[in-house]
């Protein structure tokens, strides 16, 4: 018996000694293990890594376990390769890689990660310091990959992102609480060849107090956005012009207009975008923007802009990518149109409010014969109710349209905040209805108007505004027809043909014809 319980106890020494020693190989082992791998990414990082990239971090933290890596404030430069001007930097808190694949790597032939997460970086691009190597359409990759990597998911927390373009307002863009992930990401070197230099399965974005340099005269910006399964949501946007009204005027050599949009929301369904061959290309089936209002004023006194002025055919034609959006609609919007054309005044505004728009096939990938469809119902002035329906073939080189108006009830009095400042001219009497047909292209057009009248009258005002002419509002008024006709009911109307000022805007087109046509039908 005693032997037995020796014989058992050596067993319980030798297997415990056993279990102790293997246990302490396994931690040896686990250290070394981690201490080998650990120098290995040291040695890549400050040594593996292209010449125009530099790292810095305060730590490095490995789990061969776990397979995550963390990286305690990275920093990192990145430059030219010609001259090695820094263009990009990157500061963040942490830079975590969970759960590395070693199985992949060993037996795959690939690198696979199952999250990548950067947290609360500063991003800061300066886009005149990047001088790309080759032409633009030859991306040269950052680096060279001999494995293709996988991430399973990549995100970024709380970033913060500014671009600057190195000219007198040096910000062209910047971002604050930005978040972004993206799922199922393949890099390998073909794809770092590509304007996108990854593929992906999906993305969600969002950020705040966005700021983006629109133009050297405009800037935009937006309080928040939010993408998610291809649905984007852009709340309270504003483009507005840099300069205050004045400023603008002795800013710009010819006249250009001042503009303030502001839009409650803007909501995007089913949102694509990418390249196709190194092109660019965006769609949309439906875009809704709430609550648009926008503010327009125009210095008449500037010299004019005569270079020559496209159709809107022509523009959507021209753009230099792919848009396609199946059905743009506008709620409850409003626009005000200022024009002062003498020095003594600040001009006189007419106004649209209770705007109501859907644009359909606002393409220009579409076949030829697909039209694109504007509807529009609004409030002019105070009362009167409008309706316009407007057609086009963006791909028609010689531009023809096609617009319908109707316009109801217009006490005349209505205009004159606008004819009285700016053509010293007062107006009196009632419009009862208006229908009229713009039939056209980029160099001329035909109006047919049918108006039903009442009363009308007109009267010009002396020189500095003040008093009534009243010499030559008689004169004025017997070319116009006080009435439409004797008979209850009836319509007067007119046609004439326009000529395009090919150095005005289409809307400077379209009041030629309702002048015209105005003319025509009350003379």
């Amino acid at each position: 018996m005693i032997g037995y319980i020796y014989v058992m106890n050596k067993i319980l020494r030798t297997s415990l000694l056993s279990l102790t020693t293997l246990l302490l190989l396994i931690i040896i082992g686990w250290f070394y293990t981690n201490f080998t791998i650990k120098n290995k990414i040291t040695y890549f990082l400050e040594n593996r890594l292209p010449n125009h990239i530099n790292l810095q971090y305060d730590d490095l933290t490995l789990n061969i376990f776990e397979g995550t890596v963390h990286c305690l404030n990275p920093k990192v430069l990145i430059g030219n390769k010609m001259d090695t001007i820094i263009h990009t930097r990157v500061l963040a808190e942490k830079f975590i890689l969970e759960d590395v694949s070693y199985w992949d790597y060993v037996l795959k032939d690939k690198i696979t990660i199952e999250d990548i997460k950067i947290q609360s970086a500063k991003i800061e691009y300066y886009i005149d310091k990047f001088h790309p190597e080759g032409s633009i359409n030859e991306r040269t990759p950052l680096v060279q990959l001999y494995k293709d990597l996988i991430v399973e998911e990549l995100s970024v927390d709380n970033a913060q992102l500014k671009i600057y373009n190195g000219k007198k307002d040096p910000l062209l863009f910047s971002g604050d609480a930005l978040t972004l992930e993206i799922d199922d990401i393949l890099i390998n070197q073909k794809t770092l060849t590509q304007k996108i230099p990854f593929k992906y399965s999906g993305y969600n974005a969002e950020g705040s107090q966005i700021f983006l340099q629109a133009g050297p005269y405009e800037n935009l910006t937006l309080s928040h956005f939010l993408i998610e399964k291809n649905r984007a949501q852009l709340d309270t946007i504003n483009l507005k012009t840099k300069y205050s009204r004045h400023q603008l005027s002795q800013t710009t050599p010819n006249e250009r207009d001042h503009y303030n949009l502001k839009v409650d929301q803007v909501n995007i369904e089913a949102l694509n975008f990418g390249f196709i061959e190194a092109k660019f290309f965006g769609s949309s089936r439906q875009i809704n923007m709430k609550n648009p209002s926008l503010d327009i004023y125009r210095d008449k006194l500037v010299a004019d802009d005569l270079s020559e002025k496209s159709l809107y055919s022509k523009m959507i034609r021209d753009i230099p990518f792919d848009l396609t959006i199946d059905t743009l609609s506008i709620k409850d919007g409003s626009i005000s149109y200022n024009e002062r054309i003498k020095k003594e005044n600040n001009g006189g505004a007419i106004t649209f409010k209770k705007i109501s728009t859907e644009i359909v096939n606002l393409s220009n990938t579409y076949e030829i014969g697909i039209k694109t469809e504007i509807n529009i119902s609004a409030i002019f002035m105070k009362t009167t109710p409008i309706k316009v329906g407007w057609g086009f073939d963006v791909n028609d080189q010689t531009d023809k349209f096609l617009l319908k108006g109707e316009v109801g009830k217009l006490p005349s009095a209505d205009l004159n905040p606008f004819t009285e400042p700016n053509l010293n001219v007062k107006l009196t009497g009632m419009t009862d209805k208006l229908y009229f047909t713009v039939d056209g292209n980029n160099s001329r057009s035909t109006i047919d108007m049918r108006m039903k009248y009442e009363n009308f009258k007109i009267e010009l005002m002396q020189k500095k505004g003040i008093g009534i002419n009243k010499l030559l509002s008689k004169v004025a008024n017997i070319f116009i027809r006080n009435n439409s006709k004797s008979d209850e009911g009836a319509f007067t109307e007119g046609s004439v043909t326009v000529q395009r000022d090919t150095t005005k805007s289409f809307f400077n087109y379209l009041w030629l014809n309702l002048r015209n046509g105005l003319l025509k039908t009350l003379s």
